[in-house]
């Protein structure tokens, strides 16, 4: 009798693979990972104050799983966070090559989405609260996206759908 055993932690997986949400708007994929050494660091390039609070984020995110300490400044790092010139928008680039992953955007809220899809990118276990002794790898390649819409909404229709006073108020 023959035992197989798989796993969900294929560091292989493409970016075209990953099962990010939202599908960005443009995905290409290269083929091999950038794999982060416990000394990696995240680059800031702007000045905008929402920069800083973007990358703090990030690195309280992967923080936890991976141990590493991950620095945040102006040095070279090898996760890059960079406010570009131009027209204030949520769309942004995220370039995975073999030294760097390169978020750009032209608002903090773009490079905000960027660090959604990147995290998207890493193994199941970035999620963890506890460290775990692995290689952490990102998929090359590059994503392009943008929202669709320039607005964020929700509709409560009680007039088709009836809903209890108690639903209601928990939806607003």
């Amino acid at each position: 009798s023959l035992l197989l055993v798989s796993s969900c932690t294929n560091n292989d997986t493409s970016m075209e693979d990953a099962g990010l949400i939202p599908i960005p708007q443009i995905i290409s994929a290269v083929a091999g990972n950038l794999t982060l050494e416990s000394d990696f660091s995240i680059q800031l390039i702007g000045t905008d104050q929402g920069l800083r609070t973007v990358g703090d984020y990030l690195a309280n995110r992967i923080r936890p799983a991976t141990g590493f300490e991950i620095p945040i400044g102006t040095a070279k790092g090898t996760i890059v966070l960079e406010l570009i010139s131009g027209e204030a928008s949520e769309a942004y680039e995220l370039n995975i090559s073999d030294n760097e992953a390169r978020i750009t955007s032209t608002s903090a809220a773009g490079l905000f989405y960027g660090t959604q899809t990147l995290m998207q990118l890493f193994t199941i276990e970035i999620e963890s609260s506890d460290v775990m002794t692995r290689e952490w790898a990102l998929p090359k390649g590059n994503i392009k996206d943008q929202p669709e819409f320039s607005y964020r909404g929700a509709m409560l229709d009680v007039a088709r759908h009836f809903i209890s006073t108690t639903d209601e108020k928990h939806y607003i």
